[in-house]
């Protein structure tokens, strides 16, 4: 198959390390707000509710945010009124008193979730129409948002007051808006046709939400026990609880290496997103199935195969994730972009709590194994499931979509579309 010489333009990689600024400043302050609030005197169970909410109001703001973007302003200028917010939220916040706090909280979730949608979207508007650089930029943002949530980490230490916390927070939020400045050009692709019809695009897309709403809710299940698991071998090969080293770490630092990795082998390589979905699940079968033999309480005889699950649970994240952000970038109509981009995550936050709440009432946090194998069987259907509807899903090609920069094709040449591959509706001409 003959190849076109294809080019990642500067501002994307503004984007993204705007992205990955964001995203340290956020973690960071996550990470140390439950106790700054019980430090200026709120009750535990009140900052802990606080905290709580917090992620609440970030995915209810995405879907202002989404209205800002899409028919208001711009996605630009939203993300420079939620990152705006944000540092208004941080410097209120160093005051240190009950009364600005709350204020600071809510402005802090409301920035956030401004900020987001408008980022990716902004993205979104230089690949809408080159499907063969997506997979690699969409591994580059994915690796940029775990990258600073891994460097949020370093961003605070224990000395430093909590005044002093925040205004070094607020001035990476400030670097954060700096590459913003330099995002020009940004493509007009709202008139742009859907790139398949209708019903095909709804298809793909509720498939892939579906499964990405039982991963995350299987991975919520298993949570709890992971947790306790860790604690344990901890213990076991004497590490300190507040060492840095954790599977959440570890999660990081293989998605860094697989996105440095991938990047390179998906920009002259093509795999069909919903092939990475399914890959995805297979590998996370294996690795949730380890924790489900694993014993609660493990020790250092454990350490190998706790290690390796880790390993392959964090694929398998990188695998899905990717294949899900490429598809919401190739798919979603670019006239509603940043909204419904928005909406799916807020979906998600609702459908995670109903999780939750399902599992507390029906008692499954007391039951390991239970939990666990529920969680199973739910991978295992989903994956059944990516694999009949990539066997049997005939897409259907929108005639007035055209594809920028598209190599020629010969007779004889195979499509590896976005999403699914050997399509038979696919024309060559």
């Amino acid at each position: 198959m003959s190849t076109t010489s294809l080019s990642h333009p500067k501002e994307a990689f503004l984007i993204i390390l705007s992205k990955m600024l964001e995203r340290m400043a956020y973690y960071g302050t996550r990470s140390f707000i439950i106790f700054f609030l019980i430090d200026i005197e709120i009750p535990r169970e009140e900052a802990l509710e606080f905290y709580g909410q917090l992620s609440l109001v970030v995915y209810a703001s995405m879907l202002i945010g989404g209205v800002l973007g899409d028919y208001l302003v711009g996605n630009k200028i939203s993300c420079f009124i939620g990152g705006g917010l944000q540092i208004l939220a941080l410097l209120l916040l160093s005051i240190s008193n009950v009364e600005t706090a709350q204020t600071g909280l809510i402005l802090f979730g409301l920035g956030a979730g401004i900020y987001s949608p408008n980022n990716f979207a902004m993205l979104s508007r230089y690949y809408y129409k080159k499907k063969r650089l997506v997979s690699p930029i969409v591994i580059l943002f994915y690796v940029g948002v775990n990258l600073g949530a891994f460097l949020s980490a370093f961003v605070i230490y224990d000395s430093f007051d909590y005044k002093i916390s925040f205004i070094i927070i607020a001035i990476i939020l400030v670097l954060s808006l700096v590459p913003l400045f330099f995002v020009n050009n940004i493509p007009n692709t709202k008139n742009s046709p859907s790139r398949y019809k209708d019903g095909t695009t709804v298809s793909i897309l509720a498939i892939t939400i579906i499964a990405s709403f039982v991963y995350w809710g299987v991975y919520e299940l298993f949570g709890g026990f992971l947790n306790l698991q860790e604690h344990y071998l901890k213990d076991s090969i004497q590490i300190e609880s507040n060492n840095l080293w954790s599977s959440m770490m570890l999660n990081s630092v293989i998605i860094f290496i697989l996105g440095i990795v991938f990047f390179f082998v998906w920009s002259s390589k093509h795999m069909s997103q919903i092939q990475k979905m399914l890959i995805g699940f297979i590998l996370a079968f294996v690795g949730f199935g380890i924790y489900f033999i694993l014993p609660i309480e493990l020790n250092s005889v454990h350490l190998s195969p706790f290690l390796f699950a880790v390993i392959l649970v964090a694929i398998s994240e990188f695998f899905i994730q990717t294949a899900l952000y490429s598809l919401y970038l190739l798919l979603i109509p670019q006239r509603h972009f940043t909204i419904f981009f928005a909406f799916f995550f807020f979906l998600f936050t609702i459908v995670n709590k109903l999780v939750a709440n399902l599992s507390e009432h029906y008692q499954l946090y007391d039951n390991k194994q239970r939990s666990e194998l529920i969680g199973l069987v739910a991978i295992g259907i989903v994956a059944i499931g990516i694999l009949l509807f990539k066997l049997l899903f005939k897409p259907q090609p929108n005639p007035d979509f055209t594809e920028e920069d598209e190599p020629e094709y010969k007779e004889g040449d195979q499509d590896i579309l976005d999403d699914i591959e050997d399509n038979p509706h696919y024309t060559i001409e």
